[in-house]
């Protein structure tokens, strides 16, 4: 390295810049300066604590074993994945699978859309509407009654009544 490099050093809870040829001196004088940490930046060095450093040398140690690895197998870019059964491409994102999904609460969430589905064809189709107009298209009961006419509490009691209606439903379907 340059002896008039730069060189940053945390001196009072600041960055202090001295050339490299300072350091080297305060290193060989100090041997507290021996302990110290740095990192290369676009050719200067900069004083960093010891995690930060550490931090950094994963980071370097892994993104080599990424390259090495790289340069031993073939890459497979995203948009070469394929669904094995049906031949389909698929995004990065949907061939990656999420650890944070618990695949129980996910079956069980799709059976009960189901049955909730199956006890909505059940339904008269006055009734239909209704769910379908507060639950899937987002009105209020009260942007609902001055749609439909109908009076907000009637349509606060229907909605009772039918929520019973589906719950019943789904509960017998067990």
């Amino acid at each position: 390295m340059n002896d008039n490099a730069k060189c940053f050093i945390f001196v009072n809870g600041e960055y202090k810049e001295i050339p490299y040829k300072k350091l080297k001196k305060m290193r060989e004088i100090d041997t507290s300066y021996r302990a110290r940490r740095f990192l290369l930046f676009h050719g200067m060095l900069m004083e960093v604590m010891e995690n930060d450093f550490i931090e950094y040398q994963k980071h370097l140690r892994h993104h080599r074993y990424l390259a090495f690895m790289a340069s031993q197998f073939s890459n497979i870019p995203f948009h070469d994945i394929y669904t094995i059964e049906h031949n389909i491409p698929l995004s990065g994102e949907e061939s990656i699978r999420d650890e944070n999904v618990n695949i129980e609460d996910t079956v069980v969430h799709r059976v009960m859309v189901h049955r909730l589905l199956e006890g909505l064809k059940t339904l008269p189709q006055n009734e239909q509407s209704l769910i379908e107009a507060l639950y899937m298209k987002g009105f209020t009961e009260r942007e609902w009654s001055k749609i439909s006419g109908i009076p907000q509490k009637t349509i606060n009691e229907k909605k009772g009544r039918i929520l019973f209606k589906l719950l019943k439903f789904i509960e017998n379907q067990k």
